[in-house]
């Protein structure tokens, strides 16, 4: 009996043993796979921090946290995720930073540029009206100058012509008047302001000199003139001087009109003008289409033409003009 007592009792403590050896290989399959865990979670955790450096930045912090907090248990997750939120936040910070910085300065120098550009427009645009106000003055310096040398130029014309006793803008002037003629000046001044030939007043002082020195009453000489409406047409009817005088300028801007004369210097046309007056009879136009003008020769010409055709021992003066002239300087 005491020997199977003893059988069993070792065989109890070699199954005691046996089961403690087992308790103990299972301790250390479970200490083995928990090491062999903790690599596995490790290594899990180094590729998943290689994969989210390819990542974005914000869901970097994320993913690694999470990864760190499932793979190693709660402490080594909130030790991997502190890190890697730093890691990742201080890089998204400063790519925030840089982003921000790089849209800071490119919008400042938008900004720059565009009041650069506004203040270059302004300033251009005051340089331009500037500049266009220096145009227009040098524009008008430039019109100054050519008008003074204009006037330079006229005043030399002026008095080179003063010398040769020859003035552009002469209008000629009566000479050698006597009293009795001077005295009819404002009428005949009047009378060819009304009848359209002011130029010619001084001529008409020169036809009244050689006509009739003021001596009549028919200071003009007219009275014979198709104008003269009052008084008979025979030499001296006209008894009214100031009449005499408004039918002769009517009848000299008449003769001007026949001839052609262009203006008081035009001296072919007052000459053929002049001889008109004195003959009468359209001797103006006669003279144009024979001569193309007056001259002495063929006044004389019609002289005697107009004395056979009457019957008259003599017709008019074929040398009036001259005789005017002596009155009358050009």
């Amino acid at each position: 009996m005491k020997k199977e007592t003893d059988k069993n009792e070792k065989g109890a403590a070699a199954g005691k043993t046996s089961a403690n050896q087992g308790k103990n290989t299972g301790k250390q399959d479970k200490s083995l796979t928990e090491k062999d865990g903790t690599k596995a979670a490790a290594g899990k955790l180094a590729s998943e921090r290689n994969g989210a450096g390819g990542k974005k930045k914000a869901g970097n912090g994320k993913g690694a946290g999470k990864s760190g907090a499932s793979g190693v248990g709660k402490a080594t997750g909130r030790k991997a995720a502190p890190c890697l939120e730093k890691a990742t936040g201080r890089r998204g910070i400063s790519g925030a930073r840089k982003a921000s910085g790089q849209r800071g300065a490119s919008g400042a120098r938008k900004a720059s540029g565009q009041r650069g550009a506004s203040g270059a427009r302004k300033a251009l645009g005051r340089k331009g009206a500037s500049g266009g106000m220096t145009r227009d003055a040098r524009r008008r310096q430039i019109h100054i100058r050519i008008g003074l040398a204009g006037v330079a130029a006229f005043l030399a014309i002026l008095v080179v012509c003063g010398s040769m006793g020859i003035l552009p803008f002469q209008r000629g002037r009566a000479v050698n008047l006597t009293e009795s003629v001077l005295q009819y000046e404002p009428a005949v001044s009047a009378y060819c302001e009304e009848y359209g030939i002011p130029a010619y007043s001084q001529v008409v002082l020169a036809i009244m000199q050689q006509e009739s020195a003021g001596q009549v009453v028919d200071v003009m000489q007219c009275s014979e003139s198709p104008f003269n409406e009052l008084y008979p047409q025979t030499p001296g009817g006209i008894q009214d001087t100031d009449y005499s005088i408004q039918v002769g300028v009517e009848t000299f801007a008449y003769c001007l009109e026949e001839a052609d004369c262009s203006s008081v210097r035009d001296r072919d046309g007052l000459m053929l003008a002049l001889q008109n007056y004195n003959f009468g009879n359209s001797y103006a136009t006669w003279a144009q289409e024979n001569y193309g003008g007056y001259s002495p020769e063929n006044a004389l010409e019609f002289s005697q033409m107009m004395q056979t055709r009457l019957g008259w021992s003599q017709y008019g003066d074929p040398e009036y003009v001259q005789h005017v002239l002596r009155y009358y300087d050009f």
